[in-house]
């Protein structure tokens, strides 16, 4: 029985896609990419990575979709549209859907902070200087706790995905 997308077009679709004889993984991120995935059947899963909350209606794939897990991930609970209060920052959305037009060319918040994302070059990118052990111009550390305590810094794995996609050119 062939099990179709659910939620096209919107997030949060399944990593593990079941149809007729198995099950056709999205894999990692950006092995869904645009390509997709082939089911046992013969279908075709495009872009279905649940892993990156991305959707088969031409959501990001790629180095994107798995800088979107880490936002999705470390980022959301505060920089999303949806919430207000504190310590939401909902000018700076990283929710998926959001994320791309909020980073890419887009001038940093703190007048001192520059291009948030130039593509190309990770260190002219306020993001990484925001994101990395570096003392940022203005405001705080990112990610920040979000009641008491401390957030640990993103993994040196995460902070080389977010360098890679920006080095790549920062494409959704």
């Amino acid at each position: 029985m062939s099990n179709p997308l659910s939620g096209a077009g919107g997030a949060g679709n399944t990593a593990g896609l079941s149809n007729s004889g198995g099950t056709a993984s999205a894999g990692s991120a950006s092995a869904a990419g645009a390509a997709g995935t082939a089911g046992s059947a013969g279908t075709l899963l495009v872009g279905a990575s649940g892993a990156s909350g991305a959707s088969a209606a031409g959501a990001p794939g790629g180095k994107f979709a798995e800088v979107q897990t880490i936002f999705d991930d470390r980022c959301v609970l505060c920089h999303d549209a949806m919430r207000f209060g504190i310590p939401a920052y909902p000018l700076l959305s990283l929710a998926a859907g959001d994320a791309i037009a909020a980073l890419v060319n887009q001038p940093a918040h703190e007048s001192c902070g520059g291009t948030l994302v130039v593509p190309g070059d990770p260190d002219q990118s306020y993001l990484i200087r925001k994101l990395s052990g570096e003392t940022p111009c203005e405001g705080g550390h990112m990610p920040r706790a979000y009641e008491v305590g401390t957030a640990p810094p993103l993994t040196t794995e995460q902070m080389t995905t977010i360098r890679s996609w920006i080095s790549d050119g920062a494409v959704p």
